[in-house]
Protein backbone atom coordinates (compact mmCIF):
# COMPACT_ATOMS: atom_id res chain seq x y z
CA UNK A 1 0.00 0.00 0.00
CA UNK A 2 2.85 2.36 0.75
CA UNK A 3 4.14 2.12 -2.82
CA UNK A 4 0.87 3.13 -4.49
CA UNK A 5 2.19 6.67 -4.93
CA UNK A 6 4.93 5.42 -7.21
CA UNK A 7 2.47 4.98 -10.09
CA UNK A 8 1.93 8.73 -10.61
CA UNK A 9 5.63 9.31 -9.94
CA UNK A 10 6.46 6.85 -12.72
CA UNK A 11 4.04 8.71 -15.02
CA UNK A 12 5.98 11.93 -14.39
CA UNK A 13 9.56 10.64 -14.36
CA UNK A 14 9.39 7.41 -16.34
CA UNK A 15 10.13 3.92 -15.06
CA UNK A 16 13.94 4.09 -14.81
CA UNK A 17 14.39 6.22 -11.66
CA UNK A 18 11.59 4.44 -9.80
CA UNK A 19 12.79 0.93 -10.71
CA UNK A 20 16.40 1.73 -9.83
CA UNK A 21 15.45 3.34 -6.50
CA UNK A 22 13.08 0.47 -5.73
CA UNK A 23 15.70 -2.16 -6.47
CA UNK A 24 18.28 -0.32 -4.37
CA UNK A 25 15.80 -0.25 -1.47
CA UNK A 26 15.12 -3.93 -2.01
CA UNK A 27 18.86 -4.71 -1.89
CA UNK A 28 19.25 -2.56 1.22
CA UNK A 29 16.35 -4.40 2.84
CA UNK A 30 17.98 -7.75 2.08
CA UNK A 31 21.35 -6.90 3.67
CA UNK A 32 20.30 -7.55 7.31
CA UNK A 33 19.52 -11.15 6.33
CA UNK A 34 23.22 -11.62 5.62
CA UNK A 35 24.07 -11.04 9.29
CA UNK A 36 24.55 -14.04 11.55
CA UNK A 37 22.08 -12.98 14.28
CA UNK A 38 20.02 -9.95 13.27
CA UNK A 39 17.43 -8.81 15.77
CA UNK A 40 13.71 -9.14 15.23
CA UNK A 41 13.25 -5.37 15.00
CA UNK A 42 15.97 -5.05 12.37
CA UNK A 43 14.44 -7.86 10.29
CA UNK A 44 10.98 -6.31 10.59
CA UNK A 45 12.23 -2.94 9.37
CA UNK A 46 14.23 -4.68 6.63
CA UNK A 47 11.12 -6.51 5.40
CA UNK A 48 9.15 -3.24 5.24
CA UNK A 49 11.97 -1.52 3.32
CA UNK A 50 12.38 -4.52 1.02
CA UNK A 51 8.63 -4.77 0.42
CA UNK A 52 8.35 -1.06 -0.37
CA UNK A 53 11.26 -1.25 -2.81
CA UNK A 54 9.91 -4.34 -4.53
CA UNK A 55 6.40 -2.89 -4.78
CA UNK A 56 7.69 0.41 -6.15
CA UNK A 57 9.81 -1.34 -8.77
CA UNK A 58 6.98 -3.69 -9.72
CA UNK A 59 4.55 -0.80 -10.09
CA UNK A 60 7.02 1.15 -12.23
CA UNK A 61 7.67 -1.84 -14.48
CA UNK A 62 3.92 -2.26 -14.99
CA UNK A 63 3.41 1.43 -15.75
CA UNK A 64 6.39 1.38 -18.10
CA UNK A 65 5.14 -1.73 -19.89
CA UNK A 66 1.82 -0.12 -20.77
CA UNK A 67 2.87 3.50 -21.14
CA UNK A 68 2.60 4.73 -24.69
CA UNK A 69 0.92 1.60 -26.06
CA UNK A 70 -2.07 1.60 -28.35
CA UNK A 71 -5.14 -0.12 -26.89
CA UNK A 72 -4.76 -3.04 -29.27
CA UNK A 73 -1.28 -3.86 -27.94
CA UNK A 74 -2.15 -3.84 -24.22
CA UNK A 75 -3.26 -7.52 -24.10
CA UNK A 76 0.05 -8.60 -25.67
CA UNK A 77 2.03 -6.46 -23.21
CA UNK A 78 0.04 -7.89 -20.32
CA UNK A 79 0.73 -11.44 -21.41
CA UNK A 80 4.42 -10.76 -22.01
CA UNK A 81 4.92 -9.05 -18.64
CA UNK A 82 3.15 -11.90 -16.84
CA UNK A 83 5.21 -14.58 -18.62
CA UNK A 84 8.48 -12.80 -17.83
CA UNK A 85 7.46 -12.39 -14.17
CA UNK A 86 6.56 -16.06 -13.86
CA UNK A 87 9.75 -17.27 -15.55
CA UNK A 88 11.95 -14.91 -13.54
CA UNK A 89 10.31 -15.89 -10.26
CA UNK A 90 10.60 -19.58 -11.02
CA UNK A 91 14.22 -19.43 -12.12
CA UNK A 92 15.18 -17.20 -9.18
CA UNK A 93 13.46 -19.50 -6.70
CA UNK A 94 15.14 -22.57 -8.21
CA UNK A 95 18.59 -20.97 -8.06
CA UNK A 96 18.15 -19.78 -4.47
CA UNK A 97 16.76 -23.17 -3.38
CA UNK A 98 19.76 -24.87 -4.97
CA UNK A 99 22.17 -22.50 -3.23
CA UNK A 100 20.37 -23.12 0.05
CA UNK A 101 20.34 -26.90 -0.42
CA UNK A 102 24.07 -27.02 -1.12
CA UNK A 103 24.93 -24.77 1.82
CA UNK A 104 26.26 -26.02 5.11
CA UNK A 105 24.24 -25.51 8.27
CA UNK A 106 23.37 -22.05 9.46
CA UNK A 107 25.69 -20.39 6.93
CA UNK A 108 23.44 -21.55 4.07
CA UNK A 109 20.83 -18.88 4.68
CA UNK A 110 23.14 -15.83 4.66
CA UNK A 111 24.81 -17.30 1.57
CA UNK A 112 21.44 -17.63 -0.20
CA UNK A 113 20.49 -14.09 0.83
CA UNK A 114 23.82 -12.93 -0.58
CA UNK A 115 22.77 -14.40 -3.92
CA UNK A 116 19.38 -12.70 -3.60
CA UNK A 117 21.11 -9.38 -2.96
CA UNK A 118 23.33 -9.93 -6.01
CA UNK A 119 20.27 -10.67 -8.17
CA UNK A 120 18.69 -7.46 -6.90
CA UNK A 121 21.79 -5.43 -7.79
CA UNK A 122 21.75 -6.98 -11.28
CA UNK A 123 18.06 -6.04 -11.60
CA UNK A 124 19.01 -2.50 -10.60
CA UNK A 125 21.61 -2.41 -13.36
CA UNK A 126 19.06 -3.73 -15.86
CA UNK A 127 16.69 -1.00 -14.66
CA UNK A 128 19.21 1.57 -15.91
CA UNK A 129 18.30 0.42 -19.43
CA UNK A 130 14.67 1.52 -19.00
CA UNK A 131 13.57 4.85 -20.44
CA UNK A 132 13.47 7.91 -18.25
CA UNK A 133 10.26 9.07 -19.88
CA UNK A 134 8.08 7.30 -22.39
CA UNK A 135 6.05 9.33 -24.86
CA UNK A 136 2.38 8.41 -24.72
CA UNK A 137 0.47 7.36 -27.81
CA UNK A 138 -1.35 10.72 -27.79
CA UNK A 139 1.94 12.66 -27.70
CA UNK A 140 3.36 10.68 -30.64
CA UNK A 141 0.37 11.32 -32.90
Amino acid sequence: MLARGTGPLTDRTGPRPVVVAGMLLCALGTLPFLLPHPGTVLLTVALVVRGFGMSAANMAVMVGAYQGLDRARIPHASTTVRIVQQLGGGVGTAVLATVLAHGEGASAFPHAFGWATAFTVVACAVGLCLPVRVASAQQRS
